[in-house]
């Protein structure tokens, strides 16, 4: 390939931009330390200049014991903290064998823990002994229209892609994705969103990973908080 003097100077700017620009983002996500006892196996903050993204993995059990925590970051500390909450989004238990049932919420709060936007995975599987096997999932959403101090939020759009089986049939994965938005929290002139994204891990033990990625951003996105509750 031949260019010319301008087109090859034009050309090498550019690859440079991409590559300063990937080496930037990696330096801008980065793992962040527990300042409490921490239930979550990792997680990692990625920040914008109008918001951030946070991804929480962490581990359960299905035996029939919700568990709730609201997550708060120190962007400065480099640090998280961990508070548990009362689990009062339940469902009836489902675990019958030879069956298990779980699920994982995100819910996006404000500082004065008003609940303004929730997704909710719920799925269940067939423990066939060494293999395991779909047998249900469903995303549920929700947002707060109004909440209680008479602002609406609202859902953008949400899916839920075809649970598959990996490793031989000994691990199961079902993920969701949802996205909500806001216009009147302060300025009706200017958006407030945020993204849920859930993925579990189903094992042959009874167990499933999981990860919530979740982004706050727009005009308010400091005021909110992350709540993973997990059954």
């Amino acid at each position: 390939m031949h260019l010319k003097p301008l087109a090859r100077t034009v050309f090498l700017m550019f690859f440079m931009f991409l590559f300063m620009k990937a080496h930037a983002d990696a330096q801008d996500r980065h793992t962040l330390e527990p300042h409490t006892v921490s239930p979550f196996t990792e997680v990692v903050l990625e920040p914008h200049p109008e918001g951030d993204r946070l991804i929480v993995r962490g581990s359960k059990k299905a035996n029939d014991v919700t568990a709730s925590y609201q997550v708060h970051i120190d962007r400065t500390a480099g640090t998280y903290t961990v508070e548990p909450q009362e689990a009062s989004h339940t469902e009836p238990p489902h675990i019958h064998a030879p069956y298990h049932t779980g699920w994982v919420s995100a819910t996006t709060r404000d500082l004065i823990g008003i609940n303004l936007a929730r997704s909710t995975l719920n799925f269940s599987w067939y423990d066939h002994g060494t293999t395991i096997s779909h047998k249900d999932s469903s995303l549920h959403t929700w947002a707060a229209h109004p909440t209680p101090l008479g602002t609406h939020w609202y859902v953008r759009e949400h899916q839920k892609r075809a649970p598959y089986a990996y490793e031989e049939n000994t691990k199961l994965r079902v993920n969701a994705y949802a996205s909500y938005y806001n216009y009147d929290f302060l300025n009706k002139y200017k958006i407030t969103e945020s993204d849920h994204f859930i993925q579990v891990d189903i094992k042959n033990d009874g167990t499933y990973d999981y990860v919530v990625n979740w982004t706050r951003r727009g005009e308010s996105w400091f005021t909110l908080i992350l709540t993973i509750t997990v059954h």
